[in-house]
């Protein structure tokens, strides 16, 4: 799952995103990047389909974990809450990525009843309808509460407390929640666990 999630982030997701800010002028060689520049991909763009297929290839990979974990053997209850807590962690990092992407933002509407992503908490290919944006911000937020409380404080290179901690930080940012905000950021601030 990490490895799916690094090779994603390791420029296309970046690059679309500024694509979509106002910080870029329009690409002048690559079709796909122009595309989303302005705003006019359709699903014959290959950037943009390889991005969204790759969110949820790790979305599958998290709920195959899940679905599956009572399967493995010897497999003590510490560590088996760890791998629980760490799949839902990327798993609702991964649906928050896609709802910011190819979604109004948090906000268009009243009650945010607009399209937004559809969300997969099964291992399934079945193609699903998009729910709306408030559904998909309250299940991120359900699986980014669920890694908070039961990542560890540390977990060497993977998500730990502090990993979810910043992305509910930003995730309540986003939601013009400050008090929120606010209260994860001061936490991984005062963590002492990064240097300034």
């Amino acid at each position: 799952c990490y490895d799916a999630l690094a090779n994603l982030y390791d420029g296309r997701i970046q690059g679309i995103s500024e694509l979509l800010s106002d910080n870029l002028v329009q690409p002048n060689s690559n079709n796909d990047l122009r595309s989303v520049y302005a705003r006019q991909t359709t699903f014959f763009n290959g950037t943009t389909n390889k991005v969204y297929q790759d969110l949820f290839t790790v979305v599958w990979r998290c709920n195959t974990l899940l679905d599956n974990i009572d399967v493995i053997q010897d497999l003590d209850g510490a560590e088996k809450d760890r791998l629980i807590a760490e799949a839902r962690f990327l798993r609702g990092f991964c649906h928050w990525a896609a709802v910011k992407l190819w979604a109004q933002p948090y906000g268009w509407t009243p009650g945010n009843t607009h399209a937004g992503v559809p969300i997969r908490d099964e291992a399934a290919a079945d193609p699903l309808l998009r729910n709306t944006v408030q559904e998909v911000y309250n299940f991120v937020q359900e699986d980014l509460e669920f890694a908070y409380n039961n990542l560890p404080i540390s977990n060497g290179i993977y998500a730990d407390k502090m990993s979810a901690a910043g992305v509910l930080a930003t995730f309540h940012f986003l939601k013009q929640e400050w008090a929120q905000s606010i209260q994860y950021s001061t936490e991984v601030i005062n963590s002492n666990e990064f240097t300034f």
